[in-house]
C-alpha cells in the first residue's frame, strides 16, 4: 500500500480508497483478495457494515484487513446500533488499530435483504461524529464517563443532498 490513508489525508495528499464488502459468512479469503487485488494503488479500504443485509461485522472484517496489511475505514451505521453499541464499537476499533471511521446512516433496511429488521436510529451520523470526537478530544463517553486513554480517529461522514428520502 502507498502512504497510509490517515497520514495522507492529514498532509493534504491525494488519496484513493476502494470498498470491500465483508463476506456473507465467516471465511476471510475475499477480504484477503481485497488487499491484494488493487496492487498497492489504494491508501485505504472502505468496510461497510451490513450495507445490504447480514454480513460479517465490519469491525471483524477490519481486523482481518489490518492483519493482511491494509488500512481499513470502518463504516459505523446509526441504523442498526444504539449509542452504547456504537461507542463500544469505537473502543473496540481503537483497540484493534482502526484509525479511520465513517459515521453514516446506512441504507434503509427495506432496501436490504433484511426487510423485516427494525431500525434503531438512537443517534444520527452527526451526533455519532460528536460522540466520537468527544472520545477523541476529551477521552469521554456520551454520558460524560471518562475512558482510559483517548482514541485517535480520522472521522468523517457521507451525504447525498440530491437523494429523495425513502
Amino acid at each position: 500500500m502507498s502512504l497510509p490513508f490517515v497520514d495522507a489525508v492529514r498532509s493534504g495528499k491525494f488519496v484513493i480508497t476502494a470498498q470491500c464488502m465483508p463476506p456473507r459468512g465467516a471465511g476471510v479469503d475475499s477480504l484477503k483478495a481485497c488487499v491484494s487485488s488493487p496492487g498497492g494503488l489504494v491508501n485505504a479500504i472502505n468496510v461497510p457494515e451490513c450495507e445490504d443485509g447480514v454480513r460479517m461485522s465490519a469491525l471483524a472484517a477490519c481486523g482481518h484487513l489490518i492483519a493482511a496489511g491494509a488500512e481499513p475505514i470502518l463504516h459505523l451505521l446509526t441504523r442498526d446500533m444504539n449509542r452504547i453499541a456504537l461507542q463500544a464499537a469505537l473502543l473496540g476499533a481503537a483497540s484493534m488499530g482502526v484509525r479511520s471511521v465513517l459515521c453514516t446512516t446506512g441504507r434503509h433496511q427495506a432496501l436490504t435483504s433484511s426487510r423485516s429488521a427494525r431500525w434503531v436510529f438512537d443517534v444520527d451520523p452527526i451526533q455519532l461524529l460528536r460522540i466520537a470526537d468527544d472520545m477523541r478530544k476529551k477521552a469521554e463517553l456520551a454520558d460524560g464517563q471518562s475512558i482510559d486513554g483517548g482514541v485517535d480517529f480520522l472521522l468523517g461522514t457521507d451525504t447525498n443532498p440530491f437523494c429523495d428520502p425513502v
